[in-house]
Protein backbone atom coordinates (compact mmCIF):
# COMPACT_ATOMS: atom_id res chain seq x y z
CA UNK A 1 0.00 0.00 0.00
CA UNK A 2 1.15 3.38 -0.76
CA UNK A 3 0.70 6.24 1.55
CA UNK A 4 -1.45 8.98 0.41
CA UNK A 5 -0.01 12.56 0.12
CA UNK A 6 3.35 11.82 1.74
CA UNK A 7 6.52 10.17 0.75
CA UNK A 8 7.76 8.03 3.55
CA UNK A 9 11.42 7.33 3.98
CA UNK A 10 12.37 3.85 4.60
CA UNK A 11 13.26 3.12 8.25
CA UNK A 12 11.06 5.83 9.74
CA UNK A 13 7.71 5.22 11.34
CA UNK A 14 5.18 7.98 11.39
CA UNK A 15 3.78 8.60 14.87
CA UNK A 16 0.62 10.47 15.65
CA UNK A 17 0.70 13.58 18.01
CA UNK A 18 -0.38 12.97 21.61
CA UNK A 19 -4.02 13.54 22.20
CA UNK A 20 -4.97 16.73 24.07
CA UNK A 21 -6.12 16.23 27.63
CA UNK A 22 -9.66 17.31 28.21
CA UNK A 23 -10.16 20.22 30.63
CA UNK A 24 -10.81 19.16 34.20
CA UNK A 25 -14.34 19.01 35.31
CA UNK A 26 -15.44 21.22 38.16
CA UNK A 27 -14.69 19.57 41.48
CA UNK A 28 -12.23 17.16 39.97
CA UNK A 29 -8.95 16.48 41.79
CA UNK A 30 -5.86 17.20 39.75
CA UNK A 31 -2.98 14.87 39.69
CA UNK A 32 -0.02 15.86 41.87
CA UNK A 33 2.21 16.67 38.94
CA UNK A 34 -0.36 18.94 37.42
CA UNK A 35 -1.15 20.65 40.73
CA UNK A 36 2.55 21.32 41.38
CA UNK A 37 2.99 22.65 37.86
CA UNK A 38 0.09 25.04 38.24
CA UNK A 39 1.38 26.19 41.68
CA UNK A 40 4.73 27.05 40.19
CA UNK A 41 3.26 29.07 37.44
CA UNK A 42 3.64 32.86 38.33
CA UNK A 43 0.92 35.16 37.31
CA UNK A 44 1.32 38.97 37.37
CA UNK A 45 -0.85 39.14 40.42
CA UNK A 46 1.30 36.64 42.23
CA UNK A 47 4.44 38.49 41.21
CA UNK A 48 3.02 41.76 42.53
CA UNK A 49 2.00 40.12 45.78
CA UNK A 50 5.42 38.58 46.14
CA UNK A 51 7.12 41.87 45.55
CA UNK A 52 4.85 43.59 48.11
CA UNK A 53 5.57 40.90 50.65
CA UNK A 54 9.32 41.30 50.04
CA UNK A 55 9.13 45.03 50.49
CA UNK A 56 7.27 44.69 53.80
CA UNK A 57 9.69 42.02 54.93
CA UNK A 58 12.60 44.32 54.12
CA UNK A 59 10.90 47.15 56.01
CA UNK A 60 10.32 44.81 58.95
CA UNK A 61 13.95 43.75 58.89
CA UNK A 62 15.08 47.40 58.76
CA UNK A 63 12.76 48.33 61.63
CA UNK A 64 13.97 45.37 63.61
CA UNK A 65 17.57 46.31 62.89
CA UNK A 66 16.84 49.92 63.88
CA UNK A 67 15.19 48.84 67.09
CA UNK A 68 18.08 46.55 67.83
CA UNK A 69 20.48 49.37 67.06
CA UNK A 70 18.57 51.82 69.25
CA UNK A 71 18.46 49.28 72.06
CA UNK A 72 22.17 48.61 71.63
CA UNK A 73 22.93 52.36 71.65
CA UNK A 74 20.88 52.83 74.82
CA UNK A 75 22.69 49.94 76.48
CA UNK A 76 26.01 51.33 75.29
CA UNK A 77 25.17 54.81 76.62
CA UNK A 78 24.05 53.32 79.93
CA UNK A 79 27.24 51.27 80.14
CA UNK A 80 29.33 54.33 79.34
CA UNK A 81 27.49 56.36 81.99
CA UNK A 82 28.03 53.62 84.55
CA UNK A 83 31.70 53.42 83.58
CA UNK A 84 32.08 57.20 83.90
CA UNK A 85 30.38 57.19 87.32
CA UNK A 86 32.55 54.30 88.43
CA UNK A 87 35.65 56.09 87.18
CA UNK A 88 34.56 59.28 88.97
CA UNK A 89 33.98 57.33 92.19
CA UNK A 90 37.34 55.64 91.78
CA UNK A 91 39.03 59.01 91.27
CA UNK A 92 37.27 60.39 94.38
CA UNK A 93 38.23 57.34 96.39
CA UNK A 94 41.84 57.65 95.22
CA UNK A 95 41.88 61.35 96.19
CA UNK A 96 40.43 60.54 99.61
CA UNK A 97 42.92 57.72 100.02
CA UNK A 98 45.78 60.04 99.06
CA UNK A 99 44.50 62.67 101.50
CA UNK A 100 44.10 60.08 104.25
CA UNK A 101 47.60 58.79 103.56
CA UNK A 102 48.95 62.33 103.73
CA UNK A 103 47.09 62.93 106.99
CA UNK A 104 48.42 59.64 108.34
CA UNK A 105 51.96 60.63 107.39
CA UNK A 106 51.44 64.05 109.00
CA UNK A 107 49.99 62.43 112.13
CA UNK A 108 52.90 60.00 112.26
CA UNK A 109 55.36 62.88 111.91
CA UNK A 110 53.50 64.79 114.64
CA UNK A 111 53.54 61.70 116.84
CA UNK A 112 57.28 61.36 116.27
CA UNK A 113 57.78 65.02 117.19
CA UNK A 114 55.56 64.63 120.26
CA UNK A 115 57.50 61.58 121.38
CA UNK A 116 60.75 63.46 120.86
CA UNK A 117 59.44 66.47 122.79
CA UNK A 118 58.15 64.19 125.55
CA UNK A 119 61.50 62.46 125.78
CA UNK A 120 63.27 65.82 125.87
CA UNK A 121 60.82 67.07 128.51
CA UNK A 122 61.34 63.98 130.61
CA UNK A 123 65.09 64.29 130.29
CA UNK A 124 64.83 67.99 131.15
CA UNK A 125 62.58 67.20 134.13
CA UNK A 126 65.01 64.59 135.36
CA UNK A 127 67.84 67.08 134.96
CA UNK A 128 65.85 69.75 136.83
CA UNK A 129 64.95 67.32 139.61
CA UNK A 130 68.55 66.22 139.90
CA UNK A 131 69.69 69.85 139.96
CA UNK A 132 67.02 70.68 142.55
CA UNK A 133 68.02 67.71 144.69
CA UNK A 134 71.65 68.73 144.44
CA UNK A 135 70.72 72.31 145.28
CA UNK A 136 68.71 71.15 148.30
CA UNK A 137 71.62 69.04 149.49
CA UNK A 138 73.96 71.98 149.12
CA UNK A 139 71.48 74.24 150.92
CA UNK A 140 71.05 71.75 153.73
CA UNK A 141 74.80 71.42 154.05
CA UNK A 142 75.17 75.21 154.07
CA UNK A 143 72.54 75.67 156.78
CA UNK A 144 74.15 72.99 158.92
CA UNK A 145 77.47 74.77 158.59
CA UNK A 146 75.92 77.89 160.18
CA UNK A 147 75.13 76.13 163.43
CA UNK A 148 77.43 75.14 166.19
CA UNK A 149 76.85 72.15 168.37
CA UNK A 150 73.76 72.52 170.51
CA UNK A 151 72.39 75.55 168.65
CA UNK A 152 69.89 73.65 166.56
CA UNK A 153 69.49 71.41 163.50
CA UNK A 154 68.24 71.33 159.91
CA UNK A 155 65.14 69.19 159.27
CA UNK A 156 64.08 68.11 155.80
CA UNK A 157 60.34 67.61 155.42
CA UNK A 158 58.57 65.02 153.30
CA UNK A 159 57.67 67.71 150.77
CA UNK A 160 61.33 68.62 150.38
CA UNK A 161 61.20 71.88 152.30
CA UNK A 162 63.96 72.66 154.78
CA UNK A 163 63.41 73.89 158.32
CA UNK A 164 66.11 75.46 160.45
CA UNK A 165 65.26 74.76 164.11
CA UNK A 166 67.02 77.10 166.58
CA UNK A 167 67.00 76.47 170.31
CA UNK A 168 65.33 79.34 172.16
CA UNK A 169 68.06 79.76 174.77
CA UNK A 170 70.60 80.37 171.97
CA UNK A 171 68.60 83.41 170.87
CA UNK A 172 66.67 84.64 173.93
CA UNK A 173 66.82 84.84 177.68
CA UNK A 174 64.11 82.94 179.52
CA UNK A 175 60.75 84.71 179.14
CA UNK A 176 62.30 87.43 176.93
CA UNK A 177 61.56 88.37 173.32
CA UNK A 178 64.71 90.43 172.65
CA UNK A 179 67.72 88.79 170.97
CA UNK A 180 70.64 88.17 173.26
CA UNK A 181 74.18 89.18 172.12
CA UNK A 182 74.83 85.55 171.35
CA UNK A 183 71.54 85.35 169.52
CA UNK A 184 72.43 88.34 167.35
CA UNK A 185 75.68 86.69 166.28
CA UNK A 186 73.86 83.52 165.32
CA UNK A 187 71.17 85.43 163.45
CA UNK A 188 73.77 87.52 161.63
CA UNK A 189 75.29 84.34 160.12
CA UNK A 190 71.87 82.89 159.35
CA UNK A 191 70.57 86.19 157.92
CA UNK A 192 73.55 86.54 155.56
CA UNK A 193 72.92 83.05 154.17
CA UNK A 194 69.16 83.66 153.83
CA UNK A 195 69.67 86.93 151.97
CA UNK A 196 71.63 85.02 149.32
CA UNK A 197 68.86 82.42 148.96
CA UNK A 198 66.65 84.74 146.92
CA UNK A 199 64.60 81.92 145.40
CA UNK A 200 63.25 81.06 148.86
CA UNK A 201 60.60 82.55 151.09
CA UNK A 202 61.47 82.75 154.80
CA UNK A 203 58.72 82.02 157.29
CA UNK A 204 59.67 82.50 160.95
CA UNK A 205 57.57 80.46 163.40
CA UNK A 206 57.60 80.90 167.18
CA UNK A 207 57.03 77.94 169.53
CA UNK A 208 57.00 77.54 173.34
CA UNK A 209 56.47 74.75 175.84
CA UNK A 210 53.24 74.31 177.81
CA UNK A 211 54.53 75.88 181.04
CA UNK A 212 52.75 79.14 181.96
CA UNK A 213 54.87 82.31 181.79
CA UNK A 214 56.39 83.12 185.22
CA UNK A 215 58.32 86.27 184.29
CA UNK A 216 57.19 89.32 182.33
CA UNK A 217 53.61 88.19 182.65
CA UNK A 218 52.63 91.84 182.39
CA UNK A 219 54.07 91.90 178.84
CA UNK A 220 52.97 88.48 177.65
CA UNK A 221 49.59 87.28 178.80
CA UNK A 222 50.26 83.75 177.51
CA UNK A 223 52.66 81.66 175.46
CA UNK A 224 50.83 82.87 172.36
CA UNK A 225 52.06 86.42 172.86
CA UNK A 226 55.59 85.28 173.73
CA UNK A 227 55.91 83.04 170.64
CA UNK A 228 54.50 85.82 168.43
CA UNK A 229 56.85 88.46 169.85
CA UNK A 230 59.92 86.25 169.36
CA UNK A 231 58.95 85.45 165.75
CA UNK A 232 58.48 89.16 164.99
CA UNK A 233 61.82 90.00 166.60
CA UNK A 234 63.62 87.56 164.27
CA UNK A 235 61.71 88.90 161.22
CA UNK A 236 62.68 92.49 162.04
CA UNK A 237 66.33 91.48 162.47
CA UNK A 238 66.38 89.72 159.10
CA UNK A 239 64.80 92.74 157.42
CA UNK A 240 66.75 95.51 159.17
CA UNK A 241 70.14 93.93 159.81
CA UNK A 242 70.50 91.12 157.25
CA UNK A 243 68.69 93.11 154.52
CA UNK A 244 66.42 90.25 153.50
CA UNK A 245 63.64 91.44 151.18
CA UNK A 246 60.54 91.86 153.42
CA UNK A 247 58.39 90.43 150.61
CA UNK A 248 60.05 87.11 151.31
CA UNK A 249 59.39 87.27 155.07
CA UNK A 250 56.49 86.09 157.22
CA UNK A 251 55.93 85.59 160.97
CA UNK A 252 53.70 83.02 162.64
CA UNK A 253 53.01 82.08 166.29
CA UNK A 254 51.96 78.61 167.45
CA UNK A 255 52.44 78.96 171.22
CA UNK A 256 52.68 75.54 172.86
CA UNK A 257 50.31 73.77 170.47
CA UNK A 258 52.83 72.15 168.09
CA UNK A 259 55.31 70.32 170.32
CA UNK A 260 57.94 68.02 168.82
CA UNK A 261 58.78 66.15 172.06
CA UNK A 262 56.72 65.04 175.04
CA UNK A 263 59.62 64.35 177.40
CA UNK A 264 62.17 67.03 176.44
CA UNK A 265 60.24 70.28 176.75
CA UNK A 266 63.36 72.28 175.90
CA UNK A 267 63.01 71.09 172.29
CA UNK A 268 59.54 72.56 172.13
CA UNK A 269 60.87 76.05 172.97
CA UNK A 270 62.27 76.96 169.57
CA UNK A 271 62.31 79.29 166.58
CA UNK A 272 61.76 77.61 163.24
CA UNK A 273 62.87 79.23 160.01
CA UNK A 274 61.05 77.43 157.19
CA UNK A 275 62.24 77.86 153.61
CA UNK A 276 59.57 77.69 150.92
CA UNK A 277 59.93 78.06 147.14
CA UNK A 278 59.44 81.62 145.95
CA UNK A 279 56.29 80.73 143.95
CA UNK A 280 54.41 79.52 147.05
CA UNK A 281 51.88 82.17 148.08
CA UNK A 282 50.69 82.92 151.57
CA UNK A 283 47.10 82.06 152.31
CA UNK A 284 44.92 85.14 152.20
Amino acid sequence: MRAQGRNLQPGFALSAPPPLAPPPLPGAVLPPSTRAKRQTELTPRKVKAARSAGVWFAIFVLLLAGAAGAFGYTELSSARSKAERAQSKLAGAMQRAAKAEQQAMSAEAELTRSKSELRESQESLVAVEQAAAKSEEELESKLNSLLEKGQGEVVKGKDGRLTLQLVDKVLFQSGEAELSPRGKKVMARVGKALEEMRDKQVWVQGHTDDEPIKTNSELFASNWELSAARALTVVHFLQDEAKVDPKRLAAAAFGSHRPISRRQKAKNRRIEIVLFPAEVELQR
